[in-house]
Formats: structure tokens, C-alpha cells, sequence
């Protein structure tokens, strides 16, 4: 039988975290033929060792590529892929049990679906994966979830069920899209070489191009942070930010979206600027990324 889902997951010197997120695709239910297909970015580390006692658990493929960035290894994976519909995950997110499931069962020809995702605090990693040994460790990952500026925005918006830009909330840890469509949007754009926002530009051009979006709370990742220099996380993020604004000069929405990430104007405001209304009103506050504050939270174990 042809294979129908495709599961990619780049990864690059990740071998504390990558075995989990494989621990976790063996833990699905998947009732048709499937593939994880592990795209090794130039890793300095063993990924091989960290693959190999997933073989007999998983129908496994790795594949190995000089170091091209995260983009580039998706594109790699999206290339390999067989499946019509590929999940991507990120290389250190554990998916809950029944989230590839939820995936499935919202497949709709023209459509992408990105799950939740909840951060956990680097330094409580070594307790997380204690945890994850154990049967049933998953349910006790909750006491570890800390506060996410960003994704947690996405609940914001679906909650309010008034959403006009769902590609400015949709990471690249937990979606799953058909294959072809991935395809024909060019893929991801590998002039984005460090973190972000690569993949809120790929929704973009999949939003521009007639994709529909379903936000699943049901679909479930466990995001592992890792500790980060904050001098080096706001470098790269102020790249991704000025590569963004010089491929879109001009486009209201992206100079709406810039405006947003970088502390500039609200979610709400946001929505309104991109055609969708302003739906902060009586009893509703405004919602305002905080980037200095966000990156004060996720380099809170290593300092500059």
C-alpha cells in the first residue's frame, strides 16, 4: 500500500531530545501506512545512535545532508517524503498521546492543520525525561509547562473564534499539510538561516495560496527547550525579522506582522490590519507580544 503520511523531523545535534520525540511517534496509533522520515542537518553528534533502536519500532528512514539550516532540512524532508500528507515536528517536541490521530482526522484536501503546543522550561528537562521513562511519564509533563508568549497566542485567536491571520500563529513543531501543496508554495525559504520566523513565512505563502487552517487544542507537543544565549537568540531572531521585511517591502500584512513582533501593535490591532476585525472590546484586553520579555523567559538558564 502507498504510504499516506510522511513524518518529518529535522534535526541537528540534538541527541538528548531527539530520542524522546521518537519515543513518542512509537507511542501513536496510526492505522495506516506511515513513515518518519529523520533529516540529520550536518550533525556533529551521532544521530545514527540515536535512531537505531527506533528502527524496529517505527518505519524509520534517515537521511543525511551537509548543514543547510532548519528550512533546508525541511525542504530535504518534504523531498524524501512519500506520504500525500506530511506532519512536521521539530526535533525536541514529544507528542501527547493521540495527536497524530487528531492530525488524521482532520485531514481536508486544501487544508493545514497545526496542533498546541506547550513549553517546558529547559532546566526542568532532566526531571521531564526521568519522567518520559516511565509508563505514562507523559501525563506528568503538565507540572513542567510554562507560559509561551508566542504560541500561546494561538488559543488566544481560536478561542475568540474570529481568526483572519492564522499563518502569523502557525510554527513549524506541529502541522500537518498535504505534501503537494508544500510543494507547489516553493517550500520553505532557506534564505532564513537561524531561528524564525521561516516557518511563519512558509503559512504565509500557504495562506496566500488558498490553504485553509484548523487550529487542534487537541493535537498536543511538549516543546523541550534548550537553553539559550540571549545575545545569540536576539541576533538571530533580528536577522529573520530584516530578511522578512526586505522579501515583502510593501505588503501591508507584513509590515503589519513586523509591527506586531517586534512589540509595535497588538494581536487585536493586527487582525484588524490584515482585513479581519478588531475584536478587542468590553471585557477584553489587548494582546501585545512582548519580544524583550520572551526572550528574557526563553535564555533565562544561560546569560549573555
Amino acid at each position: 500500500m502507498p504510504v499516506q503520511l510522511s513524518v518529518v523531523i529535522p534535526t541537528y545535534n540534538n541527541p538528548d531530545r531527539l530520542p524522546l520525540v521518537l519515543r513518542s511517534l512509537a507511542q501513536q496509533a496510526v492505522e495506516e501506512d506511515w513513515e518518519v522520515v529523520v533529516v540529520d542537518d550536518g550533525s556533529t553528534t551521532d544521530t545514527e545512535a540515536c535512531v537505531a533502536p527506533f528502527r524496529e519500532l517505527l518505519p524509520l528512514r534517515l537521511v543525511r545532508q551537509e548543514n543547510r539550516g532548519r528550512a533546508g532540512a525541511r525542504n530535504r524532508g518534504l523531498r524524501e517524503a512519500g506520504g500525500r500528507w506530511v506532519c512536521l515536528l521539530d526535533d525536541d517536541v514529544v507528542l501527547a498521546p493521540g495527536a497524530l490521530r487528531a492530525h488524521l482526522a482532520a485531514r481536508r484536501e486544501g487544508s493545514l492543520s497545526f496542533g498546541r503546543i506547550r513549553n517546558t522550561r529547559a532546566a526542568s528537562f532532566p526531571a521531564i525525561r526521568q519522567a518520559l521513562a516511565r509508563e505514562g511519564g507523559w501525563a506528568g509533563l503538565d507540572a513542567h509547562v510554562v507560559p509561551d508568549g508566542y504560541v500561546d497566542l494561538a488559543e488566544r485567536l481560536y478561542r475568540l473564534q474570529r481568526v483572519h491571520i492564522p499563518w502569523a500563529v502557525c510554527t513549524g513543531a506541529n502541522l500537518m499539510v498535504e505534501r503537494d501543496a508544500c510543494l507547489a508554495a516553493g517550500g520553505f525559504d532557506e534564505g532564513f538561516r537561524g531561528w524564525g520566523p521561516e516557518d511563519i513565512e512558509f503559512a504565509y505563502r500557504l495562506h496566500r495560496a488558498g490553504i485553509a487552517f484548523r487550529y487542534l487544542p487537541g493535537a498536543v507537543v511538549h516543546h523541550l527547550d534548550r537553553p539559550k544565549r540571549r545575545d545569540a537568540m536576539l541576533a538571530e531572531m533580528m536577522a529573520g525579522v530584516r530578511y522578512l521585511a526586505a522579501k515583502y517591502p510593501g505588503i501591508p500584512e507584513i509590515r503589519a506582522y513586523l509591527d506586531f513582533i517586534t512589540g509595535r501593535c497588538s494581536l487585536e490591532e493586527l487582525n484588524a490590519r490584515t482585513g479581519g476585525e478588531r475584536f478587542s472590546g468590553a471585557g477584553e484586553e489587548a494582546t501585545w507580544f512582548q519580544p524583550l520579555a520572551y526572550l528574557a523567559r526563553k535564555t533565562e538558564e544561560v546569560r549573555a
